[in-house]
């Protein structure tokens, strides 16, 4: 429940009941706030190798002509290199 409300000082916390029917929606808030930084992490490791990479294209998602085997493959392929990426990122 701290994660989300997160305990002030001087400050009485509301009953629990009342701070869990909050829960859905803080807790959709949240994963909306970590589904935008964790590309944003991603995308400036990223570009701080190559500054001139152009990474609009990245934004519309997996290239047109992409199969759905070969984007499987490429998912395996960079797993490695994800988990070193996922131990770098502040959350």
């Amino acid at each position: 429940m701290d994660l989300f409300e997160a305990w002030k000082a001087g400050v009485e916390p509301r009953p629990l009941v009342v701070r869990l029917r909050d829960m859905p929606d803080k807790l959709i808030a949240y994963m909306h706030r970590l589904a935008r930084s964790i590309p944003q992490q991603v995308l400036s490791f990223v570009k701080s190798f190559d500054p001139s990479a152009k990474l609009e294209l990245v934004g519309d998602g997996v290239a047109a002509d992409c199969s759905k085997e070969k984007s499987k493959e490429l998912m395996q392929e960079m797993a490695p290199i994800a988990e070193k990426v996922a131990e770098k990122i502040s959350l």
